[in-house]
């Protein structure tokens, strides 16, 4: 008796034409599905049901130079990591040559410049309300928030003599610890500083200065000369918030528009 064939281990030129072809098939379509695996995430709206099971976190997601942390308790500074969660009570510190980025996973982003030194006082989990606070006892820091943010969503800097809080997309805060003054600069936005004698708003391209937590703050003033170059020379992505920026304005206009 002659040996039954499996028609599956049958080989022959036209199976072998029809294998290879199967094979390109396959290879084609995982290279259509897969080969871009570098190309960047495109941003999601998660329904707010969706975002309140979601706890918040704080990722360091960019070291450049010497960037310390010390958690609470430690007694020595540690060398930052990429990909290390940031929790409450953490402390993140910049030398001469070191910057950072912390991503928050809200949307939010906080850019640290050098010689700055700041405490992650708190991180709630609320996500109707989401509230992150620093304090800032030197330096300068960027915050730009995230458009996963609720409407009551808010970043707040707290410094020896005051704070400013960012509700719009980006505010740098800086304190110099020599001279005990701190200056907000709101890039584009609607932001806010505050002391105990008072508080002031402000928006796009304007500067704030809080010289004594027993003073109000300065009127707001135009930016200075100086101040685009810092946000040019610190926010790498600064074109894209404002292209950001626009296309919400537009369509916000759009939005108001057909309501009406």
């Amino acid at each position: 008796m002659l040996p039954l064939k499996n028609p599956f281990l049958t080989y022959d030129r036209r199976g072998a034409g029809f294998c290879a072809f199967v094979t390109l098939l396959v290879t084609s379509l995982l290279l259509v599905s897969c080969g871009n695996l570098t190309a960047p995430i495109p941003a999601v709206n998660l329904p707010a049901a969706t975002q309140a099971a979601l706890p918040r976190t704080a990722v360091m997601a960019e070291v450049q130079g010497q960037v310390v942390t010390q958690a609470p308790g430690a007694q020595t500074w540690s060398p930052a990591v990429v990909g290390a969660l940031l929790r409450a009570g953490d402390q993140v510190k910049t030398l001469s040559d070191g910057r950072a980025r912390i991503e928050f996973s809200e949307g939010s982003t906080l850019r640290i410049a050098p010689d700055t030194v700041f405490t992650l006082t708190e991180l709630n989990e609320d996500a109707a309300n989401p509230v992150t606070r620093l304090s800032l006892a030197a330096g300068r820091v960027f915050v730009r928030l995230g458009n996963l943010l609720g409407e009551n969503g808010a970043m707040e800097v707290i410094t020896p003599v005051g704070l400013a809080a960012v509700r719009g997309s980006l505010i740098s805060v800086a304190f110099d610890a020599a001279t005990g003054q701190m200056a907000a600069a709101c890039f584009v936005g609607n932001c806010e500083v505050a002391t105990t004698a008072g508080r002031v708003s402000f928006t796009d391209r304007q500067q704030v200065v809080i010289q004594s937590p027993d003073l109000p703050p300065q009127p707001p003033q135009p930016f200075a000369p100086e101040q685009e170059q810092i946000f040019q020379q610190n926010v790498p992505d600064l074109q894209q918030v404002l292209a950001g920026e626009e296309l919400l304005h537009s369509l916000q206009a759009s939005a108001t528009a057909r309501a009406e």
